[in-house]
C-alpha cells in the first residue's frame, strides 16, 4: 500500500498539469503522440543531467546543502543551467523540428510536456527517498516550478521559430528566465534555513508569469478566429495597489502556516508532539492559509481594463 502511495505521489502531480496546459491550448490542440515523446524525452534527459550535476559537485567539492555561497554556485551555475537546457533540447529534439509547432501555444505545452517528464522521474527518486511528506510539497512547489520553466522556455523558443531572424535573442532569453527561476528556487531550498519560506511567494509570482504567458499566447494565437474576444481582453487587466496589498499579506498568511506546519514535522519527528498539539496545528496554520487565499482570490477584483488587447503575432 505504502509502495502504490508514493508512486502515485511521484507521478500524479506531473500527469495532472500537462493535462491542464494540454487543455489550455483549445484553439488547435496538439498531436497526443507528440505530446507524449516530449514527456518521455524530458524524462530521458533527467538521467544525463542528474550524473554530470553530481559529476561537477564531486569535481569542484561544492556542498549546496547548508551552505548559503556554495549553494548560490550550485544552484545558479550548476543544477538550474544543466536542468534547463536539457529540457530544451528535450524539446528541440523532436516538437520544435515538427511543423505541428505553429503558433507559440505550442511551445508551452511541448515545454510542459519535457518538464513534466523530467519532473516526475525526478520526483520519483525523491519521494521514494523521502517519504509522503516530501511528495505532498514537492506536487505543491517543485512539479509545478518545473512545468512553469519549461513552459517559458517553449513559448520562447515557439516565439524564435515564427521569426527565425530573432531565434537566438528568443531562446535565450527564455533559458534565461528560467535559470534563475530555478536557480532562485533551488538556492532557497539549499539554504535549509527560514530563507526556504521565500519559495512560496516566489512560485507564486512564477505562476503569475506562467498565466500571463498563456494569455498572450492564446491572444496572438492565429487559430483563435476572434474567439473569446471579450473574455481574454478582460484578463489583460492591470491588477490596482489595493489588489497587490491583498495578495502580499495573503502569501504572508500562507508563508506563516508554512513555517508552523514545517516546525510541527521537525517536532513530530523528534518526538516532541502531543494529541492536544494537533487543535493549535489546525489553528495557526489551516486558518492563516484560508485567509490568505482568499485575499488573493479577492484580489482578481481590484483590477483596471487596459485597451486595446496585445497584437497578434504574425507567421512567417
Amino acid at each position: 500500500m505504502l509502495f502504490l502511495t508514493l508512486l502515485v505521489l511521484s507521478i500524479a502531480p506531473g500527469i495532472f498539469i500537462l493535462w491542464y496546459v494540454y487543455n489550455k491550448d483549445k484553439y488547435e490542440k496538439e498531436p497526443k503522440s507528440l505530446v507524449i515523446k516530449t514527456f518521455f524525452l524530458g524524462a530521458l534527459f533527467t538521467i544525463p543531467a542528474g550524473l554530470l550535476e553530481v559529476a561537477l559537485s564531486s569535481i569542484t567539492g561544492i556542498e549546496m546543502d547548508g551552505n548559503l555561497f556554495q549553494g548560490f554556485i550550485g544552484a545558479f551555475f550548476f543544477v538550474a543551467p544543466i536542468e534547463e537546457y536539457g529540457k530544451y533540447l528535450a524539446i528541440r529534439v523532436k516538437a520544435y523540428r515538427s511543423d505541428e509547432m505553429n503558433e507559440v501555444m505550442d511551445g508551452i505545452v511541448y515545454g510542459v510536456a519535457a518538464a513534466m517528464g523530467f519532473a516526475t522521474l525526478e520526483n520519483i527518486g525523491y519521494v521514494f527517498q523521502h517519504g509522503i511528506a516530501t511528495g505532498i510539497l514537492r506536487a505543491f512547489l517543485s512539479v509545478p516550478g518545473h512545468g512553469i520553466e519549461g513552459a517559458i522556455i517553449g513559448y520562447y523558443m515557439a516565439i524564435g521559430k515564427m521569426y527565425p531572424k530573432f531565434r537566438k535573442k528568443y531562446i535565450f532569453t527564455g533559458l534565461a528566465i528560467a535559470i534563475f527561476f530555478h536557480g532562485a528556487f533551488d538556492f532557497f531550498a539549499f539554504s535549509e534555513s527560514a530563507l526556504a519560506l521565500m519559495i512560496i511567494p516566489l512560485v507564486f509570482f512564477m505562476y503569475l508569469t506562467f498565466r500571463k504567458r498563456i494569455r498572450l499566447a492564446l491572444l496572438d494565437s492565429p487559430f483563435r478566429n476572434g474567439q473569446d474576444e471579450e473574455k481574454l481582453s478582460d484578463r489583460s487587466a492591470k491588477i490596482t495597489q489595493k489588489g497587490i496589498a491583498k495578495i502580499i499579506i495573503g502569501i504572508a498568511l500562507i508563508s506563516f502556516s508554512a513555517l508552523v506546519i514545517l516546525g510541527s514535522i521537525i517536532s513530530m519527528g523528534e518526538g516532541n508532539w502531543s494529541t492536544g498539539d494537533t487543535g493549535y496545528l489546525i489553528f495557526l496554520s489551516l486558518i492563516p492559509t484560508g485567509i490568505g487565499v482568499l485575499l488573493i482570490f479577492l484580489s482578481k477584483k481590484d483590477r483596471t481594463k487596459v485597451e486595446p488587447p496585445p497584437k497578434k503575432l504574425e507567421m512567417t
